[in-house]
């Protein structure tokens, strides 16, 4: 198996195990506004249409928001009304969950893995495209020396999975993140 399709393997293992699986936020995060509402939804669906994972209701075909540039992600009205307030209440996986739950291959011969998190972590503050300036925002500021203790919402993941998904269309193997 080529090191990409490993990669691509244990992507898709951490969203599909994160998918349901949620923890409370840590003492000292930043709270959550004031309130949830469906204008909350509504931002967050908005956003994932500017990232390229169009968002459809029960039973259709038509987005609720038009997606210029269509990803390999698409989720239901109400997956991503779950993402989103699961994103608003700060819930998701601690890094050091990540790091449990997958391992990174190598990126070269010999080389020591990237802890998971630490990769997840890396490419939502520097990969170029909508998708991971998303997870940016979603993630907020943090020290990044201390990764394992910030909470990857499970919306994180899910961009991050569709990026990588994203990658493996891509002839140059970039991170553009339609």
């Amino acid at each position: 198996m080529s090191r990409f399709a490993r990669l691509i393997a244990a992507s898709c293992a951490v969203l599909v195990v994160a998918s349901g699986c949620t923890k409370s936020k840590t003492d000292g995060e930043a709270t959550a506004p004031r309130e949830f509402t469906s204008a909350t939804i509504d931002k967050f669906v908005a956003d994932l249409a500017r990232a390229g994972i169009a968002v459809y209701p029960a039973g259709s075909t038509t987005p609720l928001v038009k997606v210029d540039a269509p990803g390999p992600l698409a989720l239901s009205q109400d997956q991503a009304g779950s993402a989103a307030l699961g994103a608003w209440a700060h819930a998701g996986l601690t890094g050091a969950d990540i790091d449990k739950l997958a391992a990174m291959p190598p990126l070269a011969d010999g080389a020591q893995p990237i802890p998971a998190a630490l990769f997840i972590a890396g490419w939502s503050q520097v990969a170029p495209g909508p998708r991971a300036t998303m997870a940016k925002d979603l993630l907020g500021k943090h020290d990044w020396a201390r990764y394992q203790q910030v909470v990857f919402p499970a919306a994180v993941l899910a961009l991050f999975a569709a990026d990588v998904a994203a990658m493996g269309g891509d002839a140059a193997g970039g991170a553009g993140g339609a």
